[in-house]
């Protein structure tokens, strides 16, 4: 054989490349057979109507579908997609669901509470969710080979309609009118999307029976037989047995075994079909929404997109409600008789202690006020008054359920009319001051005693220091010594100054308090008339009060200042003008007693009587004295700043 023809012949393959070639080619259609799969399983997980969202082992979203982004209300899954972390999502760590991934990543399989998610939500950068849903969630973590978490699957399913199902039952069942909340019902969802007809059934413990206790339609038809009379399970129709049998929502279509309805109601309404959901209470089904639909495509989305519908008029009505319990617990726990009445003036509604004040029979106001004229212009005042006008208060006289008078307060004030009446009305409210006028007058004989007595106490405290007085000074005229008699004389002096401020409260007004300008006149009086007649005197004096605590240190330190400027307060012409001047200036009341004399000498000593008891009496007062010389000329001033009345 030629060697060229052997070089062109090709060597046998090695059989372990060939088998690598063969693996390799199998793992390409592995991987392409996987990926098919994948997006096949991705594409069908789309539309299951559970939300699915994976997360990887540091909690960052990496997958969600498409019933998820509806759920949490996103523009797309590429917003979320490794931007939200679960583990530090502030929503998330607010409503606990933080605590349940933790779980999850530590191993559990969990299955959460109820959460909720509203309008407010707005965790990344797609802003507010666009509805108020209410879902579970379970979070079951994934493992590798080596048996660690690496990834955690979120499924989420909304439970909002049986939330609002719940809210339906106890409305029903909590209700004074368990009629007018189905009746409620019925009407919010007989206007739901293509439903064109509700009926709420009620079932009776007693006799398990099934009784129709509301309906509603959207085109109501008079052939159609919506008042369906009342049945037992046993003969009721398949689809609302089926109901009762079943823990969740039913639906029926025309061409359904199921299918029980009258022919002249389904052609009537156009029918086509029923979705039946039941009503569940603490113990058991107590009844069922039945609402029919005109288009098969979107019977399974009647209910619960009507129930949405229902739980935003919930939302106000459970303010209304609660604002009218509040009220109730006002009207009906107030202390005052209320009574609501017509713009005529008659009797509506009324309180228990309205009932009480004026009996059983409320008919009019003209009836519970002594004075016919007074009630009539105080209910026109109030219908004419707007409804934010402040309440006034009227003192009139009111009749008891026996005809008896008796002193009252009196408001009236315009109200609003409640829904779906006419015209507005007045509450009226009385509050008896019969009680209140016996302790004002028990209140006001007691101060009138205890006042009597006081001015007994200042008119014997008088009394006795006019006596002490009189003895010092018959004391003073028995003695020989010039010093004795000028100290029995000081003495005799200082009693009558306290005499004077008993004087005074014996006859006045108010026997807790002393009018100081008139002290101030009456002891300039008594100096001039005990031998100060030499001094010219000039008060000029305001209306100041002080307690009686302070009168009495008050007028023994005006009196030494007094006798220090007769002793002290001559002019170089040997002439003594002594002035007092009381004053109260901005707020700031001042005694101040100026002479015309030379004053101290700086640093000399001042340890005669007079002066010390002047700085004993100050301290007393908790203030102190200010000793100027005078700025209209030569002499001397002294200041005393007057303490506030303690209250």
């Amino acid at each position: 054989m030629d060697p060229d023809d052997a070089r062109s012949v090709p060597a046998p393959p090695d059989p372990e490349v060939q088998a690598l070639r063969e693996r390799i080619v199998a793992l390409e259609r592995e991987v392409a057979e996987a990926r098919a799969a994948r997006l096949f399983l991705e594409e069908a997980l789309d539309h299951v109507p559970v939300g699915l969202e994976l997360y990887d082992e540091e909690g960052t979203a990496r997958w969600l579908n498409r019933a998820m982004v509806e759920f949490v209300a996103l523009p797309s899954a590429e917003v979320a997609v490794g931007k939200f972390n679960v583990l530090s999502d502030p929503f998330s760590a607010q409503t606990g669901m933080v605590e349940f991934f933790r779980r999850a990543y530590a191993g559990e399989l969990v299955k959460t509470k109820e959460f909720s998610i509203d309008t407010e939500l707005a965790t990344l950068d797609w802003g507010t969710a666009s509805k108020n849903i209410r879902f579970r969630m379970v979070l079951c973590p994934r493992r590798d080979e080596r048996g660690a978490v690496k990834s955690v699957l979120a499924i989420m399913y909304e439970v909002t309609h049986q939330h609002v199902v719940r809210q339906i039952a106890d409305r029903i069942l909590h209700s004074q009118d368990p009629e007018e909340a189905c009746r409620h019902v019925a009407a919010g969802l007989a206007g739901a999307m293509d439903s064109t007809f509700a009926r709420v059934w009620l079932l009776r413990s007693e006799e398990h029976d099934l009784r129709l206790a509301a309906h509603a339609a959207v085109r109501p038809h008079e052939d159609a037989p919506l008042a369906h009379p009342d049945v037992r399970p046993s003969r009721a129709p398949t689809h609302l047995r089926a109901a009762l049998d079943s823990r969740g929502t039913v639906v029926v279509h025309r061409d359904d075994a199921r299918w029980d309805v009258p022919g002249a109601l389904s052609e009537a309404l156009g029918l086509a079909s029923l979705v039946v959901t039941p009503i569940r209470g603490p113990t058991g089904p107590i009844g069922l929404i039945e609402v029919g639909a005109t288009a098969p495509s979107t019977a399974a989305q009647v209910v619960p997109t009507a129930l949405e519908r229902l739980a935003d008029q919930y939302a106000e009505f459970d303010a209304r409600r609660l604002a009218q319990s509040r009220f109730e617990s006002v009207f009906a726990r107030s202390p005052d008789a209320v009574v609501l009445l017509t713009e005529t003036g008659e009797a509506e509604r009324s309180n228990e202690a309205a009932r009480r004040l004026f009996g059983r029979d409320l008919r009019r106001l003209g009836d519970l006020l002594e004075d016919g004229a007074a009630a009539a212009a105080l209910l026109a005042a109030a219908l004419a008054a707007p409804s934010d006008a402040p309440t006034r208060w009227h003192e009139l006289a009111a009749r008891r359920g026996d005809g008896a008078s008796f002193p009252a307060e009196v408001a009236c004030s315009r109200v609003a009319p409640s829904v779906g009446a006419g015209g507005s009305g007045v509450v009226l409210v009385v509050r008896d001051l019969s009680e209140r006028m016996a302790m004002l007058g028990e209140l006001s004989r007691s101060v009138r005693e205890k006042d009597a007595l006081l001015r007994e106490v200042h008119h014997r405290v008088k009394n006795n220091l006019q006596v002490m007085s009189s003895l010092l000074g018959m004391q003073a005229d028995a003695e020989a010594s010039e010093d004795t008699r000028r100290a029995l004389e000081a003495a005799t002096q200082r009693v009558r100054a306290m005499s004077l401020v008993h004087q005074q409260l014996d006859g006045a007004a108010e026997a807790d308090r002393v009018d100081l300008g008139r002290c101030a006149h009456a002891l300039v009086a008594q100096l001039q008339r005990s031998g100060g007649h030499q001094a010219a005197f000039r008060v000029e004096a305001d209306e100041v009060f002080v307690s009686l605590d302070q009168a009495v240190p008050l007028a023994l330190l005006l009196l030494e200042l007094l006798r220090n400027a007769m002793a002290h307060g001559r002019s170089e012409d040997g002439r003594c003008e002594v002035r007092v001047r009381l004053a109260e200036e901005g707020g700031r009341r001042s005694l101040s007693v100026l002479d015309r004399g030379a004053g101290w000498e700086p640093g000399a000593p001042r340890r005669a009587l007079g002066l010390s008891l002047v700085g004993a009496l100050a301290r007393q007062l908790g203030t102190t004295l200010r000793i100027t010389e005078r700025t209209d000329g030569p002499g001397t001033s002294v200041t005393v700043d007057l303490p506030p009345i303690p209250r």
